[in-house]
């Protein structure tokens, strides 16, 4: 079920209607955390910010994500 806001629309979970998590995947720092501000003025749901190939596959398998960036 799609949300809304003033500049996009965002893709919930149909049973919690929550936001999709995202988990990002960025060795440098202050790109990772201009993606994780602009993911979250979207409207998505960071779970998570890896640095490396093998965090992202642990942090995946802990939070879940609907898709990783």
């Amino acid at each position: 079920m799609p949300m809304t806001s003033d500049r996009v629309q965002v893709v919930a979970h149909p049973d919690t209607g929550k936001p999709a998590g995202v988990l990002i995947v960025e060795d440098e720092t202050l790109i990772a955390s201009f993606i994780e501000t602009v993911l979250g003025i979207s409207g998505f749901r960071v779970v998570g910010i890896a640095g490396s190939g093998p965090e992202a596959l642990v942090l995946a398998a802990q939070t879940r994500p609907a898709v990783a960036l």
